[in-house]
């Protein structure tokens, strides 16, 4: 049973990772905050894990990592100015 909620959690965030990747190549505002949340859960989760007496394998301190490297990434000033803001298609579209 704890091998199939793993299985299930690993689906869920693997899914929002590739719609985010997908989705914010296109120039999609969501895209930005779907992987920024699904980033820090990650993050959090893996943290909390280590903190709850888990202890730190290499794994969960590369996912870690990663992790934190996607935040960084996702809430730089460059991607900002890339992706539209959100709701600006529709502005734009109500307004044309």
């Amino acid at each position: 049973m704890f091998a199939l909620a793993t299985l299930v959690t690993l689906l869920v965030f693997g899914l929002l990772f590739a719609a985010s990747a997908w989705f914010l190549a296109r120039r999609h505002a969501w895209a930005r905050w779907v992987g920024l949340t699904a980033a820090s859960l990650v993050a959090m989760l893996q943290l909390l894990a280590a903190l709850g007496g888990a202890g730190i394998a290499l794994g969960a301190l590369l996912q870690f990592v990663l992790a934190l490297i996607a935040i960084s990434a996702l809430m730089s000033k460059r991607t900002a100015a890339w992706v539209p803001r959100l709701g600006a298609r529709r502005r734009r579209a109500q307004d044309g």
